[in-house]
């Protein structure tokens, strides 16, 4: 994608600093308008919370999907096994601790069998991205380790998922699946998007904004995985699967436009030279806050939840200056907070994954 590793890394972190940006403000939106907002689902009509939700954890699923390539190509069927259970499932484990005491200290959960019931229901219920993301690369090590990375394959297990029911949260797991497959594939075809000649990339850049216009006016409330799920069974599937490409275009479209326009800033601060010394800092503030995107997306879940939600339960509707004052005080407080835990190296390596 890049020329090389360095450059590479910092488009890639950027673009993780968007995409976990739009995640806090989507929260905001979710859990910081008061109750009639969180019960009615207003937000679900709101037009900057559409745009968010159309490409915001599309964007994520495919960076995840590029950058696990890379692992597969450097490491072991087995080291990669590990590291996927230790750099996830670990931390989805221990972070799913905070609410399983909350509950039991505030009496909502009694007796043994219903105290471990909550602990797993709690584990297997949030931070759902992290399971999609763990999902997914057993799906591509399973395939690159015995089918040799066949799309036939992958493209197969995706018809199946069609077919399959939506149980629990599966519905969102099968969604964030194709864009995974997306990205892999395309860090195996060795693609380069900011390498580009800086022309195309204005010209792709302008086609996809106009696509996505086109694409967004289409979208509603059936459009969001959360109201009209992915399988086909049980539903009208000429419409459900109607929905599910749909779907997943605006997914790849809009992410493309947020990809094309780093790229294209990339290019420009590159060759024209107008990065003075305030534009390098907050260059690499983004740069920092892209490479604590799974702490920041564990941690600000549960401000969020419980800080976020209560305090903000009495307000009515989505005020914007509110929203952006509660992402950046939950963007500060969930990166003071990495960086409390980092200063232990043993704990942070459990609590915020890694080798």
């Amino acid at each position: 994608m890049m020329k090389s590793s360095h450059t590479r890394s910092a488009f890639l972190d950027v673009l993780k600093a968007v995409a976990i940006t739009l995640v806090l403000v989507g929260h905001a939106m979710q859990f910081g308008s008061g109750m009639h907002c969180y019960i009615y689902s207003d937000f679900f009509d709101n037009v900057v919370f559409k745009v968010i939700y159309s490409f915001h954890m599309p964007l994520f699923m495919l960076i995840s999907g590029y950058l696990f390539r890379m692992s597969v190509q450097r490491h072991s069927f087995r080291e990669n096994l590990v590291s996927r259970f230790t750099s996830l499932i670990v931390p989805i484990m221990l972070w799913s601790i905070v609410p399983y005491v909350i509950r039991i200290v505030s009496g909502d959960e009694r007796g043994v069998f219903l105290i471990v019931r909550a602990y797993f229901t709690t584990c297997l219920g949030n931070f759902w991205f992290l399971w999609a993301v763990f999902y997914s690369s057993l799906i591509v090590l399973a395939v690159n380790r015995f089918c040799h990375d066949n799309i036939v394959v992958y493209i197969v297990l995706a018809v199946i998922m069609l077919l399959t029911p939506d149980l629990s949260r599966l519905q969102l797991y099968k969604f964030m699946y194709g864009y995974f497959i997306v990205g892999y594939m395309w860090a195996k075809g060795r693609h380069r998007v900011n390498s580009a000649n800086p022309g195309r990339l204005v010209a792709a850049f302008m086609v996809m904004c106009v696509i996505y216009a086109g694409l967004f006016r289409l979208y509603g409330r059936d459009c969001y995985i959360y109201t009209t799920g992915f399988s086909l069974l049980g539903k009208d599937m000429s419409i459900q699967l109607a929905i599910d490409i749909y779907r997943f275009v605006i997914g790849i479209v809009g992410s493309s436009v947020v990809i094309l326009s780093a790229a294209i800033l990339a290019y420009t601060f590159k060759h024209v030279n107008i990065v003075g010394a305030a534009c390098g800092k907050l260059v690499e503030i983004v740069g920092y806050v892209g490479k604590n995107t799974l702490g920041i997306y564990l941690v600000s879940t549960l401000i969020f939840i419980y800080i976020i939600k209560p305090l903000a339960w009495g307000l009515y509707g989505i005020d914007y200056v509110m929203v952006l004052i509660q992402t950046a005080a939950v963007m500060i407080m969930s990166l003071v907070v990495i960086w409390l835990i980092r200063r232990i190296p043993v704990i942070g390596r459990w609590l915020l994954g890694g080798r």
